[in-house]
């Protein structure tokens, strides 16, 4: 019976510990995508910022052509 006890006791733990590192490594997976996920982020939001730039450039940019265009008219 003792034994029987042991033997139980042994696999039990065997299981806790293959658990535990199952989460660990599940873990590791989680945290590695919530850094993939905020770099995301930084690069959208980067990308925006650019468009956002290019965006006021050309605006001002084919603004300044039409005012010479209507110069050129007068």
């Amino acid at each position: 019976m003792i034994d029987q006890t042991l033997k139980y006791t042994n696999e039990i733990q065997m299981e806790r510990r293959r658990l535990q590192e199952e989460k660990d490594e599940l873990q590791k997976e989680i945290d590695s995508m919530k850094l993939a996920k905020a770099d995301q982020e930084e690069e959208r939001q980067k990308f925006y910022e650019g468009a956002s730039w290019l965006g006021r450039q050309s605006y001002a940019f084919a603004e300044g052509q039409v005012n010479k265009l209507d110069e050129l008219k007068l």
